[in-house]
């Protein structure tokens, strides 16, 4: 009785690694095409998704709702004018600051491919 009992269970390991086998082979066929849809997807990344002037002008306005709002809020609380102006103008420019400082920064490493695409472009 425990002949067929271990049978019964190797037969069953066998089809179980068998299975696994054949998905495994599936999933390794699959993840190729995925990998370099990957790698064309990463390229695409790396393209701007709007244009320049439309970011500055995005950020602009987000930064001065913001200053306005920060204002407001300190006005509303405190009552002093001047308190809650200077604050509004010290976070709308940091925000300016961090987004120009991000362009500076990323300026100094994408020189290269800058370069690059302007040369290409120009064949």
């Amino acid at each position: 009785m425990s002949t067929k009992k271990s049978k019964k269970q190797n037969q069953k390991r066998k089809t179980a690694k068998n299975s696994t086998t054949s998905s495994e082979q599936a999933v390794s066929t699959q993840t190729s095409p995925k990998k370099q849809s990957a790698k064309g997807a990463e390229f695409n990344l790396r393209e701007p998704w709007i244009k320049r002037k439309s970011g500055y002008i995005t950020v602009g306005l987000i930064s001065l709702a913001l200053a306005v709002l920060v204002a407001y809020q300190i006005i509303k609380g405190s009552g002093d004018w001047g308190q809650g102006i200077l604050w509004g103008l010290i976070f709308g420019v940091s925000i300016l600051l961090i987004f120009f400082g991000m362009n500076w920064f990323h300026s100094l490493f994408n020189k290269d491919k800058g370069e690059k695409q302007k040369t290409e472009s120009k064949k």
